[in-house]
């Protein structure tokens, strides 16, 4: 069992994954964090260590953040998830497959934090 709270952060930028994980590291300096660049890459860690929150990027090589979604709510999972993308016409979509937020590329800091602390509360 683990013994604190996971994020998961799927993004194919290395700037953005790098970014996210500074921002949940200030907000949590405890918590342990996976970040990985595809959607594939993903699913193997979630299936290892379970996630308290997934954040993730739409256009990703291999499996899209809208593909990794889909693989998460058919095995009933749970958890809170942010989709992340330069695309804003596939919000609605995104939302439909089981997406709990959506933020649009380039986002603010505050935006994201703000969603990542009502999802994961402090």
């Amino acid at each position: 069992m683990r013994s604190s709270r996971h994020i998961l952060i799927a993004d194919d930028d290395d700037g953005v994954r790098a970014l996210l994980a500074r921002i949940v590291v200030r907000l949590y300096p405890t918590i342990s964090i996976s970040a990985v660049n595809d959607g594939t890459d993903a699913l193997v860690l979630y299936g290892q260590y379970g996630a308290d929150l997934l954040l993730t990027n739409f256009d990703m090589p291999l499996l899209n953040g809208l593909d990794l979604i889909r693989a998460l709510r058919i095995r009933g999972e749970t958890l809170p998830i942010i989709m992340i993308s330069a695309q804003p016409e596939i919000e609605q979509q995104a939302l439909t497959m089981g997406a709990t937020r959506f933020i649009v590329k380039p986002f603010g800091v505050p935006l994201i934090t703000q969603f990542i602390t009502d999802l994961l509360p402090l």
